[in-house]
């Protein structure tokens, strides 16, 4: 009897300790048909996810706008200044000596003239760099006012170089590669001579036209990085000056009447000569004709 308990406890222990063994299994465990229907279903969100874009979006692509390029510009300014004829000379000095001292990098002198006809009269040219002409700019009336005088005029133009830039370009591009193709030619030497001394003809021409173009746009770049700008400088006339009109006027009329007489003295020194000359003829003339009638008198009695 008492064996036949302890065999039931020992099937009870068995079963219960295998039922706990399927519930620990079951969440932890997954069959195979299972784990691959799982695997599928969560392959196209793993892909979704890591996948990354190999180009732009043609749609995105095509709505973009296009690119804008600054236009290039070049800038000249103009400025007239008025200063009385003792402080003019040297407001004409100090401008000149800042450009020269900038550097010629910086600022060059391009023309300069002074001229002094009753007033003061001065001329300076020059180019710079554009923020250094900036600031000399700014300070012309401050320097006017210096000197006792002040900005009459100032003016700034501006000239759009960015088509004859990307047309200038272009041209220099064809012709580059024209020149290589006629190289090509010629380093084949095949044709008849005739036709290689054409083709060499060709390529001086074409290289002519691209040095043209090259120095062509070099001097456009040179106006884009640098801006011109131009200097007139007066000084009011004086009173004896106002009156200068006047005496060249007088002056004129003096020269004028002392070449007239001189005119008349050449006149009347080519002509004397034949004067006397005709005039002692015709005395002669004269005198015989009345010899003659006195004769004739004469005889009648």
């Amino acid at each position: 009897m008492r064996s036949s308990s302890l065999t039931l406890l020992a099937i009870c222990l068995a079963f219960g300790l295998g039922a706990c063994g399927k519930r620990a299994e079951g969440p932890a465990t997954m069959s195979a048909p299972a784990a691959a229907v799982a695997s599928d279903a969560a392959a196209p969100k793993s892909e979704a996810a890591t996948a990354k874009p190999s180009g732009r979006d043609p749609a995105t692509t095509a709505a973009a706008p296009p690119a804008l390029t600054m236009p290039q510009l070049a800038y000249s300014y103009s400025a007239e200044i008025e200063a009385s004829a003792d402080t003019l000379p040297g407001l004409v000095a100090r401008h000149e000596a800042a450009c020269r001292a900038a550097g010629a990098s910086v600022c060059q002198i391009t023309a300069m003239s002074v001229a002094s006809d009753g007033g003061v009269r001065a001329h300076i040219g020059l180019r710079a760099q554009p923020d250094w002409l900036q600031g000399f700019r700014g300070r012309l009336s401050v320097d006017a006012q210096a000197a006792g005088g002040r900005v009459l005029k100032s003016n700034a133009v501006s000239e759009d170089l960015s088509r004859q830039l990307v047309d200038t370009e272009a041209a220099l591009r064809a012709k580059t590669l024209l020149a290589q193709r006629l190289e090509g030619l010629l380093a084949n030497r095949q044709g008849k001579l005739t036709d290689l001394l054409e083709v060499e003809k060709q390529l001086s021409d074409t290289q002519g036209e691209i040095d043209a173009a090259r120095s062509e746009l070099a001097m456009m770049r040179a106006r884009v990085a640098t801006s011109e700008m131009t200097l007139d400088y007066s000084a009011p006339a004086a009173l004896g000056a106002v009156w200068a009109p006047v005496s060249q006027a007088t002056k004129g009329a003096t020269g004028v009447f002392a070449s007239g007489v001189g005119m008349l003295i050449s006149v009347a020194a080519a002509i004397g000569p034949f004067a006397i000359l005709g005039g002692l003829i015709a005395w002669i003339v004269r005198r015989a004709v009345a010899h003659k009638g006195g004769k004739g008198a004469v005889r009648k009695d």
